[in-house]
């Protein structure tokens, strides 16, 4: 389970007075608990149990945690708050590259095996397709449907309809010098 890591937090009233929560107990929730019935786990910097709730300190400040969401809930002295973690954003960000270069990994790997995860059945008529010259020859027409035009892109074969191509649909562009 990952954990989110908190600040010290300086607690404040979010209504208009802005009183400082001042030696009172704070209880931190999951931001989904608006009935406050469950008070979260939490674990001091080290990774050790802390209790919950939390003591505020006569400076209204409660001490550094980590938690198993990324945003937190809190009451204590007839107040609420919200706490976000600074964590979140960076594990998201690291999420999102992480897909990113799955992704593009996957999008390689397809261009690589002659576009073998496209679905031409999606396809509308009169799309056209390339295929590249491997590296000794061309891969299979992708496809059977003869309303899809296939251009083949490299040395033109000795036989022209072979590698599956299809007369008077498919074309060939040479790119021999």
């Amino acid at each position: 389970m990952a954990l989110y890591a908190y600040e010290t937090q300086l607690v404040i009233s979010a209504d208009a007075t802005g009183i400082v929560v001042q030696d009172a107990f704070v209880t931190i929730y999951n931001i989904a608990d608006l009935d406050l019935t469950t008070p979260l786990a939490l674990v001091d910097v080290h990774g050790q149990p802390l209790p919950n709730p939390l003591s505020a300190s006569a400076q209204g400040f409660i001490p550094a945690f980590q938690a198993s969401v990324p945003q937190v809930l809190w009451f204590g002295g007839g107040y609420v708050g919200y706490i976000n973690s600074f964590q979140s954003v960076l594990t998201e960000a690291q999420n999102a590259s992480a897909a990113a270069a799955a992704s593009a990994a996957a999008a390689s790997l397809a261009a690589a095996n002659g576009l073998g995860s496209v679905s031409y059945s999606n396809l509308p008529a009169g799309t056209t397709v390339t295929v590249i010259y491997g590296p000794s020859s061309y891969p299979l027409r992708p496809t059977t449907r003869s309303d899809i035009q296939v251009r083949w892109r490299g040395p033109v074969p000795p036989s022209i309809g072979g590698s599956g191509a299809i007369t008077g649909v498919d074309a060939w562009e040479n790119t021999t010098p």
